[in-house]
């Protein structure tokens, strides 16, 4: 059951960002209740009704590919699915992922949020061996 008192606040302190800040992109995620259960904004469905309800016009939707979802965002991220690592294995179709980004339209911006199987400095490489 959604609290609005959660869901009050949240609209009041977007509004009064996106407002005071016009000039700037702001972007709201949706965690996926998984990893963060009880979350106010757990889905999609909530995350699109805040954007119709605020309405303006540099508040968009980001989007992590980690809990599958779907949609149109401003700002992906991306992991391998289970374990969260560089998205080189695992259960996650990486081609087929670039390809729906692509066919998408997304106009904004891609970035890797995962946890590094071994040093930070090595983490990229599977940029270069994907052609990322």
């Amino acid at each position: 059951m959604r609290d609005p008192r959660k869901s009050d606040a949240c609209v009041r302190n977007v509004v009064r960002a996106v407002a005071q800040a016009s000039q700037l992109s702001f972007a709201i995620e949706p965690f996926n209740p998984h990893d963060l259960p009880g979350q106010f904004l757990n889905d999609f469905d909530p995350a699109e009704d805040l954007l119709a309800e605020i309405g303006a016009p540099n508040l968009h939707l980001r989007c992590d590919a980690w809990p599958a979802h779907a949609g149109v965002p401003r700002h992906i991220q991306i992991a391998t699915t289970p374990d969260r690592l560089e998205p080189d294995h695992g259960t996650t179709d990486s081609a087929a992922l670039y390809a729906a980004i692509d066919a998408s339209g997304c106009t904004g911006h891609i970035a890797a949020e995962h946890h590094p199987r071994g040093q930070t400095e090595a983490s990229p490489g599977w940029c270069h061996a994907q052609s990322v």
